[in-house]
């Protein structure tokens, strides 16, 4: 589990930081591995809002790969 920092927006993982859409920022995410070795979803409540890749080799912040913005059918919206 790892709280989004409201300044930044980002989170460390594996000693690197990784950003996380803005939507979340101020949130507590979760972050669980896939079946894939090196990937790692970012997850908010029941929803994957994100996925890590650290098989990318260099060490500069990196982007996460967002999920669809389509609301899910759990969404309050």
């Amino acid at each position: 589990m790892r709280r989004v920092p409201r300044d930044s927006g980002r989170i460390t993982f594996r000693s690197r930081r990784w950003r996380i859409p803005k939507a979340f920022k101020g949130k507590t995410v979760a972050i669980r591995p896939t079946h894939t070795d090196g990937l790692y979803d970012v997850v908010f409540r029941t929803a994957n809002i994100a996925t890590i890749d650290l098989r990318a080799q260099n060490h500069h912040p990196q982007p996460v790969t967002d999920v669809s913005e389509h609301p899910s059918r759990i969404s309050p919206v």
